[in-house]
């Protein structure tokens, strides 16, 4: 609120609300556009309870009150629109992605070294939190079908996040502990 007051800025930009009580008074209190990015947990991901309704009354509020609504992904505004009715609300979606020409070039058997993983495999690796709406839970699903095709395939999940628990419990429910890699949160430069 203080760099609010001296900076003035024309607009304000928020991302993770849930977590500021304060975002639904943003736009009354400074009269500034005010544009939300939806890209955290969805209130299905949070044990129920008083914090959970809280949390869902706090966006509720916000959303109405926004200038605009961002989001990560397609499906991700879809539940949003839907459960809180935000009908002509400005949305506005930005995919995701990486530009692997950035990323520098390793050898597989130097990045498996490094990484501590067997070379004779094929990887489908993600990264970053497990949330429900990321879908995790449908990369499970289509696994063994994969596995048919390509039996020296492997799955490395890195990341932690609400939705880890029921992708462990997913995981060993189809029989693929032998599959699946899940490292839990590790630092990025790993």
């Amino acid at each position: 609120f203080f760099l609010m007051l001296k900076l003035r800025p024309d607009a304000v930009y928020e991302r993770e609300l849930a977590l500021i009580p304060l975002s639904p008074l943003t736009k009354i209190l400074f009269r500034k556009r005010h544009f939300i990015e939806l890209n955290g947990f969805l209130p299905g991901d949070l044990p129920s309870g008083i914090k959970k309704s809280l949390i869902i009354l706090n966006e509720k509020l916000s959303f109405i009150n926004a200038s605009g609504l961002i989001a990560s992904s397609r499906g991700l505004i879809t539940d949003y629109v839907s459960r809180y009715q935000l009908t002509g609300k400005p949305v506005y979606v930005y995919v995701n992605s990486a530009d692997e020409k950035k990323f520098f070039h390793i050898l597989k058997n130097e990045a498996c070294n490094k990484a501590g993983l067997a070379v004779n495999y094929r990887y489908i690796a993600t990264t970053g939190s497990f949330y429900s709406h990321h879908g995790l839970d449908l990369l499970v699903t289509a696994a063994p079908e994969v596995i048919s095709k390509h039996p020296e395939t492997r799955f490395l999940l890195v990341g932690d996040g609400p939705a880890k628990k029921g992708l462990e419990q997913l995981i060993a429910q189809k029989k693929l502990k032998n599959f699946f890699i899940l490292t839990g949160s590790v630092k990025h430069p790993e």
